[in-house]
């Protein structure tokens, strides 16, 4: 019992590391050779790992679609809402690293439709898309409010972990 136990919670994990990286390479936030960099480390790591980690981690000649298509087939259970708080995660610390503004407001409010987050947060994220593009104008507010609003409404998926 729990080894099954395990064995669920283990496909639990893949899954959701699967629908991370299906839905950040699908909206050009992630590389699809980082899917392939953490399919081997999972095998790595494993003594007996999936077919389907193979496949995905042998998946490069087949390109971007090939590894797409591999990351769909990874078993478990899907939460899109799960991997869309990794990816506003990682959208986040981009943020905090200096990356652009506009590109991480959009990914932002991309990922909320996509991987269908609470409407707040969508309509937030909204708003702040919105605002950047006032700003930008000369309209209404500025770059440095947007940044710290759109700063705030990712930090509370700081504490998101991969795992």
């Amino acid at each position: 019992m729990l080894q099954a136990l395990s064995s669920s919670s283990m496909d639990q994990t893949l899954s959701l590391k699967s629908d991370f990286f299906r839905y950040g390479i699908e909206m050009g936030i992630l590389d699809f050779n980082e899917a392939i960099s953490w399919a081997d480390s999972v095998i790595q790591e494993s003594p007996e790992p999936s077919g389907e980690i193979i496949d995905l981690a042998l998946s490069r000649p087949r390109g971007r679609n090939g590894v797409l298509e591999a990351l769909a087939a990874i078993p478990g259970e899907r939460s899109p809402q799960a991997a869309g708080k990794l990816l506003l995660a990682v959208l986040g610390h981009r943020l905090s690293a200096g990356w652009e503004l506009k590109v991480i407001s959009r990914q932002s409010l991309d990922v909320a439709w996509v991987t269908l987050q609470p409407e707040e947060i969508r309509l937030e994220l909204d708003r702040i898309n919105d605002g950047i593009y006032l700003a930008e104008s000369g309209a209404y507010g500025t770059i440095e409010e947007c940044t710290r609003e759109l700063r705030d409404a990712l930090s509370i998926y700081g504490g998101v972990s991969e795992t």
